[in-house]
């Protein structure tokens, strides 16, 4: 069912809703009431792309190798990755830098950081 949602943001988006109850569909529509609207989620996740960049900006990153499509998310995975430990952990990231393969960091892209870590001091 169509359904036009009023976003926190204040946005309004139309969602399309299929459930099996009354209940549920009220459920569904109240959680993405309190989410923001796809435009501004968009937004936010460009901004903290942006920001991620730029915490490791002094870092010389060598390319990532694979496929395109493997590198593009990949590289997205390691900014993100790199700038949290840059506050955190900096005396690791010249062995996490060093990994280049892009299947490594989508592989990797969900492991805590003290596994990282340790990994890093493995490779060095």
């Amino acid at each position: 069912m169509k359904r036009t949602i009023r976003h926190r943001c204040g946005h309004l988006q139309h969602h399309d809703i299929f459930t099996f109850t009354a209940a549920d569909q009220t459920r569904t529509e109240l959680r993405l009431e309190r989410q923001r609207c796809a435009d501004c989620m968009a937004t936010a996740r460009a901004e903290q792309a942006a920001a991620d960049r730029a915490a490791i900006a002094g870092y010389a990153l060598p390319p990532l190798t694979g496929s395109a499509q493997q590198v593009a998310w990949a590289d997205t995975i390691r900014a993100e990755r790199l700038a949290k430990l840059v506050r955190s952990h900096p005396s690791c990231i010249a062995g996490l830098a060093a990994q280049v393969d892009a299947k490594w960091w989508i592989d990797h892209r969900r492991t805590p950081d003290d596994v990282l870590m340790q990994s890093t001091l493995r490779m060095a």
